[in-house]
């Protein structure tokens, strides 16, 4: 090989294969941040709405929404899992194409 690869330079290498892929990565990853922020969120509004003076028949719209955000958090989730093994499973098959390709241009005196 030209240069051996540092883990920065290899994580970068792996990720550059399929840049739409590492998008779509992050947008998901984004999405998993957005619910799991949500969720605490939603969880004060109905104890707000339990304690105070405000309409109870917002509970169950507030639990209703809670329950798309999960969800929403689980599809996530899974898109993200699924990517990330994409992305990586990639990378991977990369960096042993190259290695294959490096071992076998190698003279014969090499192996030996």
């Amino acid at each position: 090989m030209d240069k051996a690869l540092s883990p920065a330079r290899l994580f970068l290498w792996v990720f550059s294969a399929r840049r739409a892929l590492f998008v779509a990565l992050l947008f998901c990853a984004a999405a998993v941040a957005a619910c799991e922020l949500a969720i605490p969120w939603f969880l004060q509004e109905a104890v707000d709405v339990a304690l105070g003076h405000e309409d109870p028949s917002s509970l169950n719209r507030i639990g209703g929404m809670m329950i798309a955000v999960i969800c929403g958090l689980y599809v996530a989730h899974c898109f993200l899992l699924r990517l990330e093994a994409r992305v990586l499973y990639e990378g991977m098959f990369r960096l042993r194409q190259r290695l294959y390709t490096y071992l076998l241009i190698q003279p014969l005196a090499f192996f030996s």
